[in-house]
């Protein structure tokens, strides 16, 4: 199953940016601990999973070179979240806290529309196979998709010019 992601988020500053994600998906595969009655064709695995986080993002061009217009923009992030687990052949369903980070790449088009890339990375507290030693699981994912910026009173980030006399 592909992922689905919603993000929505606000420029707080040129550089910084709060965003929040909500997404479903699936991880699937075979498990080495579990085998069919021969005791060596191991037995599929599925952990279907519903999750949101918040992230504090950081504008890296903006930061180091001051705020402008650009067409390109390199984008850090990292924060915490939350997963749920749902329809799961050998995973109880449960919710768990999940630490997020990443990067992505964005291309203006327009003001109001953009094109990312995302590499993002997923610390859960949990082991998604049973029977494994450590407590602790994670995974990457990479997305593409565009990005609209709704019109206000402020589309993106507006810097203040005060006059001086």
């Amino acid at each position: 199953m592909p992922t689905v992601i919603l993000s929505f988020g606000k420029r707080i500053s040129p550089s910084i940016i709060a965003r929040g994600q909500i997404g479903v998906a699936s991880l699937a595969g075979e498990s080495p601990v579990r085998c069919a009655a021969d005791g060596r064709t191991p037995l599929p695995e599925q952990v279907n999973y519903m999750d949101m986080n918040l992230s504090l993002m950081l504008d890296w061009l903006n930061f180091l070179n001051g705020y402008k217009e650009r067409k390109l923009s390199l984008i850090c992030y990292l924060g915490p979240g939350g997963i749920k687990t749902f329809n799961c052949l050998n995973f109880k369903t449960n919710i768990h806290l999940i630490f997020k980070s990443g990067g992505l790449i964005q291309y203006n088009l327009s003001p109001a529309v953009s094109l990312y890339g995302d590499l993002q990375g997923t610390l859960v507290p949990v082991s998604f196979q049973q029977g494994k030693d450590l407590d602790y699981d994670g995974y990457f994912s990479v997305s593409v998709g565009v990005i609209y910026t709704f019109k206000g009173k402020n589309r993106g980030f507006i810097p203040v010019h005060h006059e001086t006399k």
